[in-house]
């Protein structure tokens, strides 16, 4: 394990035991495992996180999870500098197989395309990091305070104002 995994939100969970039926847990990140993913993500804070879970061995042998993560992060607004709180609740689902895949780099997904099966080393699925991960995703890109708008500088009187309006005294 790397320096940063073992830093943040870790939950390993060994899958072997899942012949038997479907496991359901739920997982939550202390203050210190927030301040850590906080820093990770760039962002102000992470007030809390959880994530209920539900997995389950498929009949190939694959492990399917899915589950719902809550939040509530603090962000940065992009135009005025205000914090911004936000509450996330966010459902996915993830497939984990038996040991490595080929490495998919230059392969794009649509909506409806199937996505690959993450690997599974050593029978475990670290739990928090896939949480982590989705929290990622969620995150607002471009958070804004309400009623935040970035103000354009025109000139009022040139109807053919923007950011090429100096270009026409270039003319030869």
């Amino acid at each position: 394990m790397s320096e940063r995994e073992q830093t943040e939100f870790t939950r390993p969970f060994v899958v072997t035991g899942l012949a038997e039926g479907e496991s359901r847990l739920t997982i939550e990140a202390n203050s210190q495992e927030c301040e850590r993913l906080a820093q990770r993500f760039m962002i102000v804070s992470i007030t809390s996180l959880a994530a209920s879970l539900k997995l389950r061995l498929n009949p190939i042998g694959e492990v399917d999870v899915s589950g719902r993560l809550t939040a509530e992060v603090v962000q940065t607004c992009v135009v005025s500098l205000e914090l911004v709180t936000a509450l996330l609740a966010e459902s996915f689902s993830l497939r984990y197989a038996p040991g490595a895949r080929e490495p998919i780099e230059d392969r794009s997904f649509g909506v409806d395309d199937e996505q690959p099966s993450e690997a599974l080393f050593d029978d475990t699925v670290d739990l928090g990091e896939m949480v982590s991960q989705q929290l990622a995703l969620a995150l607002d890109p471009f958070p804004r305070v309400p009623g935040a708008q970035i103000a354009v500088a025109t000139d009022a009187d040139s109807p053919a104002a923007g950011p090429f309006l100096g270009l026409g005294a270039l003319k030869w």
